[in-house]
Order: structure tokens, then C-alpha cells, then sequence
């Protein structure tokens, strides 16, 4: 049979870089603009792009039309990384009676790290005793929540140092999530000098993991 005949569509632009974005996060969406460079109609069937990029649910006027010579359809495009890592060219296929247009899609997926204090030091108290609690705020300067597993106070001197509140459970809300480890120095009968341990937990986001971990001493007077 006869040979189908083709035509050209031209992206604009043909670089996009969609900047960085947290993991398991979506970027802003941007416009792509389709124009039909041949002499005769696009007709268009389906417009993808590879992931991690997405062609987002806004207006989208290119997939199932047919675009006259010389017009132009558009549609939006998102970046949206499952983990961190630099993405870089990836395309953009639109089936259509032509060869897919140059495209050349790029993006920084970026690792959630947790905002904590890199130490915490507690008023002297005499051994078998405790002193005045501190609260230990930790906020997640993210786009995407984190998931929160148990708190924990390990280290040689663990048992001199007790949690007596903590907003730190389930999950820490997208920025400006945040919550509070309250804790108090009780170093026990006999204790002497300073001593040491380190608060923290791990955590979630996605197939994603990070640990914050924050030291913590006292001296016993």
C-alpha cells in the first residue's frame, strides 16, 4: 500500500529544566508548546513523557487532535521524582503520523533532610535528681511529609537522660512541619562528670530513608 504520509511537529522549548524538587514531590508544571512545522495535518494520538517527568492533568490540546500545518497545541509537563538524583534527558513521545519531536527534559531530585540542633547541652543537676526540661525542636524544611519511627536515647549514658514528652510520632507535615522532643537531665545516685548520649529516629518518604541524630550531655554537679 501507499506509504502514510508524515508530517513534523517542532517542541518549544526544546530544553526544559524543571529545577529541584524534593523526592516524592511534584514540581510546577510547564507549558509545552507543539507546532506543526510539515505540510499537512498532525494528527495526534497520545502525548507521554518518561518518568520520572509526567504530562500533568492541566489543559492539554494536543493528545486526540489534529493540528493543521503552521498551528500549535499545548500541554503541561511536571517533575516528579520518587528519589533524589539529577534526571536528564528524557522525551517526550507523541504518537502521531511523524518522529517524535526533540525534547530534552531534565531535573534534581533532592534528598529530605530534617532540621535539628547539632547538639543539646542540659544544666548541671546533682546525681539522683533532675534538672529543668528542654525541648528539642526539629522541623522538616521539605515539600513532602516524612514518616516517623520511634524516638530513641542510646549511648553509654542513656539512662541518665528521660523523654517526658515528644510530638516527634507518625509523621512530620510538609514545611512548616514541625515537633518537640521534651527531655530532662536525671543523672542517676552515684553518677559522676559528664555525661552523654544522643537522641534521635529514623525516617521515611517513599522508598526514601534519613536518621536524625542529636547529642546530648550534662555534667553532674
Amino acid at each position: 500500500g501507499t506509504p502514510t504520509p508524515t508530517t513534523t511537529l517542532s517542541a518549544s522549548p526544546a530544553k526544559l529544566n524543571l529545577g529541584s524538587v524534593d523526592a516524592t514531590g511534584t514540581s510546577k508544571s510547564k507549558k509545552v508548546s507543539l507546532t506543526n512545522k510539515g505540510a499537512i495535518a498532525a494528527v495526534i494520538g497520545s502525548v507521554t513523557a518518561t518518568p520520572p517527568f509526567v504530562v500533568a492533568g492541566g489543559e492539554n490540546t494536543c493528545s486526540g487532535q489534529t493540528i493543521a500545518p503552521k498551528k500549535k497545541c499545548s500541554f503541561e509537563v511536571e517533575f516528579a521524582p520518587a528519589t533524589p538524583g539529577a534526571v536528564s534527558d528524557q522525551t517526550i513521545e507523541v504518537g502521531y503520523n511523524g518522529a517524535s519531536p526533540a525534547m530534552n527534559l531534565s531535573g534534581n531530585g533532592i534528598a529530605v533532610t530534617l532540621k535539628a540542633p547539632s547538639k543539646e547541652t542540659f544544666s548541671s543537676v546533682a546525681a539522683g535528681t533532675s534538672g529543668k526540661a528542654k525541648k528539642i525542636k526539629i522541623s522538616n524544611p521539605a515539600t513532602v511529609s516524612v514518616n516517623l519511627a520511634t524516638t530513641s536515647v542510646v549511648g553509654t549514658d542513656s539512662g541518665a537522660f528521660t523523654i517526658t514528652a515528644n510530638t516527634c510520632t507518625v509523621t512530620l507535615k510538609a514545611k512548616p512541619g514541625n515537633c518537640t522532643i521534651t527531655m530532662e537531665f536525671a543523672p542517676k545516685s552515684g553518677a559522676t562528670g559528664t555525661q552523654s548520649a544522643t537522641v534521635g529516629f529514623s525516617y521515611t518518604y517513599g522508598a526514601n530513608a534519613g536518621v536524625v541524630s542529636i547529642p546530648i550531655s550534662g555534667t553532674v554537679k
